[in-house]
């Protein structure tokens, strides 16, 4: 059993890195940052981050002030809003 527990543990692990290697892919820093709001996102679009936005830059890629610059380009664009400390993909 715990045999099967570690399997299924690595095999979501695997599962996790490939969509960040994914979203590393991605050139374009806006996209990138919906790409991973949108994986983020709940089933009512809600994303509530468990670390900063900065150390979420680091992790997807970007340094923090092309992720604020996306941030806010999302936001103009009204494809995010955030209200807070929440982001909502609209």
């Amino acid at each position: 059993m715990l045999v099967m527990e570690l399997l299924a543990n690595y095999s979501h692990q695997i599962c996790h890195l490939r969509a960040i290697n994914e979203l590393k892919n991605i050139r374009s820093a806006k996209e990138r940052v919906l790409a991973f709001l949108k994986n983020a996102a709940d089933v009512n679009g809600e994303v509530n981050l468990a670390i900063s936005l900065k150390d979420t830059a680091y992790f997807i890629g970007l340094t923090h002030e092309s992720f604020y610059r996306a941030l806010k380009v999302l936001v103009a664009s009204q494809q995010i809003s955030r209200e807070n400390g929440v982001i909502f993909v609209i």
